[in-house]
Parts: structure tokens; C-alpha cells; sequence
């Protein structure tokens, strides 16, 4: 818990929450950073804190690869349109893995 009461301690109680809501820095980073204000992150509190590293990270992951598919889909459908080619021969030429031709043919339908 911090007391963000005293005028001296705002600066202080300020960082320890930036390092708090880092997405971009891990659990081990942060435990690291908060050694320097006196705070080990330590049951309970340590496991909540490694599990929403552990969760920004998936959303990440999960968030670039949504991406990535929506730009490999703008891609075919602008390849099949103005080369006008198929769907195999698009995916072929933006060397798109085999093992996903089948994902993007379903995209393809909806």
C-alpha cells in the first residue's frame, strides 16, 4: 500500500507506481527496480505482480499475431484483385507457410 499523503514522498510513491504498470518490463526487472525503494515483492503480492507480466506479455503476443494475420489478409485480397490470381497463388508469392494455407482459405470465406 502506498500513502501518497506527504509531499516528500510523491516523487517516490509516483515512480514505485510507473514500475507498478511497466507492461514493458518483467516480473524480475520490477522486483529489481523496487529493491531500490526497500520493497520485495514477496507471496501473494509477488504472484499477482508475475502474473500480470505473464498476462501483458500473452496479450502482446496474441495482439501482434492478430496483426500480422489481418496484414497477411489485406495482402492476399489485394495480390488476388489487382494481379488477379487465386488464393493459393497469392499465398504462394507472399511465402506463406503451407500450414497455414488452410487458415487463410477460411478466412477467406467469412
Amino acid at each position: 500500500m502506498l500513502y501518497l499523503g506527504y509531499k516528500e514522498s510523491e516523487q517516490t510513491s509516483m515512480n514505485i507506481l510507473r514500475i507498478l504498470a511497466d507492461n514493458g518490463m518483467d516480473y524480475e526487472k520490477k522486483n529489481d527496480a523496487l529493491k531500490k525503494y526497500e520493497i520485495q515483492l514477496r507471496g501473494g503480492l509477488a504472484e499477482e505482480v508475475r502474473s500480470m507480466c505473464n498476462y501483458g506479455a500473452y496479450v502482446e503476443k496474441k495482439c501482434m499475431e492478430k496483426g500480422l494475420q489481418k496484414g497477411v489478409y489485406t495482402s492476399l485480397c489485394s495480390l488476388m484483385e489487382n494481379l488477379k490470381i487465386d488464393l493459393h497463388e497469392a499465398m504462394k508469392l507472399l511465402n506463406v507457410p503451407e500450414s497455414e494455407y488452410d487458415h487463410y482459405a477460411e478466412m477467406m470465406k467469412s
